[in-house]
């Protein structure tokens, strides 16, 4: 099973060159402070939202990270298992993808809801002067798309299918069994 070191290590060398600036991808830790699960241990913490845990990352991002396009998220559940997720911010829609045929749709919508939830937080640091966060926010769309990846047929080949799926989506733009 590959582990976040190779996952990142795999981002940061061959992906991240490939956004030209115009897209970001977090490290796969990311989700885990975000949600306070407890990355460093077993990853099995109930998720509990965390904005303070990731309320700097955005400033790593040059312009910030209302300048780019895409933002993907490796997912690291619970150690044990990957899973994919691109916030598109120029259509307003946040995208997951499990490449496991049983995964639990409760676990993705909490995913996507967090990582609402966090754009919400990171557009009112941002823009303090505008109330239409609430507004805002309403324009987005979620969207399991788990039944349009790959599946894997197994329990340990997700690392190898989150790569997958990130790289076209990184690489080719769209994820597509077509």
């Amino acid at each position: 099973s590959l582990d976040d070191v190779i996952i990142n290590g795999f981002n940061e060398l061959f992906l991240r060159p490939k956004l030209e600036g115009q897209s970001h991808i977090f490290s796969s830790h990311f989700m885990s402070q975000l949600l306070n699960t407890g990355s460093s241990s077993s990853g099995t913490e109930p998720p509990n939202y965390t904005y303070e845990n990731v309320k700097t990352w955005s400033s790593r991002i040059e312009g910030g990270l209302f300048t780019r396009q895409k933002i993907f998220v490796p997912i690291n559940h619970q150690n044990a298992h990957w899973l994919t997720m691109c916030m598109n911010m120029n259509r307003k829609k946040i995208s997951l993808w499990d490449s496991q045929d049983d995964a639990d749709p409760d676990t993705n919508v909490i995913y996507m809801n967090s990582a609402l939830r966090y754009l919400g937080d990171e557009y009112e640091r941002a823009y303090p002067q505008l109330d239409d966060c609430k507004e805002w926010l309403e324009g987005w769309e979620m969207e399991d798309l788990s039944h349009e990846c790959p599946a894997q047929k197994n329990n340990f080949d997700c690392g190898l299918f989150h790569l997958l799926n990130l790289c076209c989506l990184v690489i080719e733009g769209n994820l597509s069994l077509d």
